[in-house]
């Protein structure tokens, strides 16, 4: 598909919100043995209960590597479409395109400059190179005209409403694009999602550590747990759960603030472990 020459706010295209009509959702298959525990056999599990929990509400395609496409095939149901991609980890929030739409209903993606979760920090993984080619063939498959930025974002690290303000990290984005300063990351945000307003708050998740040119969890050390890493699909909510006391109070309190939408929870230890959660591992196409 074609990589257009201007930006999505010049063209009439923004980002909507989660909770508008979708297409479907991206996942990518959890492979690598120096992120995920036990070859990744519990985290191809949780991933797999995501998928599923997921089509209940809308289509849903699973990226796999050749090296795992049986196994993923095996291991999902026929209500999931199963391609065959490359991609260095399985967090597409992070790696995937961001999906803006336009007035007429068209859908176009952002391709961003991916760097490993780089900033001042050394990058999480020695080589990212087919992360960042991931948001273009992703675009590809989905027959979606590209914008590509050259501002260093992760998906996981900007939230819209849809109706211009976008939420934001200074932790995230100011560190990742130290030469542009507030006001340049900001412009680019306002062109590239078509916003009007950026609302900046302070840190983000809590990050991980560096072993041995790669990071990996530790024991002792602090994870992002939170209920609100949920996902948002067509009429649903699929929230994590982690075998903990507060798990039904959180379930009960997403029931009250999503009364028309029902709610759904799968366990996501496993997810946790890897460094983030549901929200971290799904990317949604709008419906436009």
């Amino acid at each position: 598909m074609a990589t257009i020459d201007s930006t999505p706010k010049q063209d009439g295209f923004h980002m909507p919100g989660e909770f508008e009509p979708h297409a479907g959702c991206w996942m990518l298959w959890p492979e690598r043995p120096d992120n995920w525990r036990m070859s990744a056999k519990p985290a191809q599990a949780a991933f797999s209960e995501v998928a599923e929990a997921i089509a209940r509400f809308e289509p849903v395609t699973m990226g796999v590597s050749k090296a795992q496409y049986v196994e993923a095939r095996q291991n999902l149901s026929a209500a999931i479409r199963v391609v065959e991609i490359p991609y260095d980890d399985s967090w597409i929030r992070d790696t995937g395109p961001t999906f803006v739409v336009s007035g007429e209903g068209l859908v176009r993606g952002v391709d961003w400059e991916f760097k490993a979760w780089s900033g001042p920090e050394p990058p999480h993984y020695a080589s990212w190179d087919r992360d960042a080619l991931l948001a273009r063939k992703v675009l590809d498959l989905e027959r979606a005209d590209r914008y590509k930025s050259d501002l260093v974002l992760e998906g996981g690290s900007i939230h819209a409403d849809g109706e211009g303000t976008l939420l934001t990290t200074e932790e995230c984005l100011l560190n990742r694009n130290p030469d542009l300063g507030r006001e340049g990351v900001e412009e680019k945000l306002i062109q590239y999602l078509g916003a009007e307003q950026v609302l900046w708050l302070g840190e983000g998740v809590h990050g991980v550590v560096e072993v041995e040119g790669t990071k990996r969890r530790q024991a002792g050390e602090r994870l992002p747990a939170s209920y609100i890493n949920f996902y948002i699909p067509n009429g649903g909510i699929v929230a994590p759960s982690f075998g903990d006391p507060h798990d039904e109070p959180a379930l009960a309190k997403l029931r009250e603030l999503f009364p028309d939408r029902k709610v759904v929870t799968v366990p996501a230890r496993e997810i946790l472990l890897g460094g983030g959660c549901i929200h971290c591992i799904v990317q949604q196409r709008p419906r436009g």
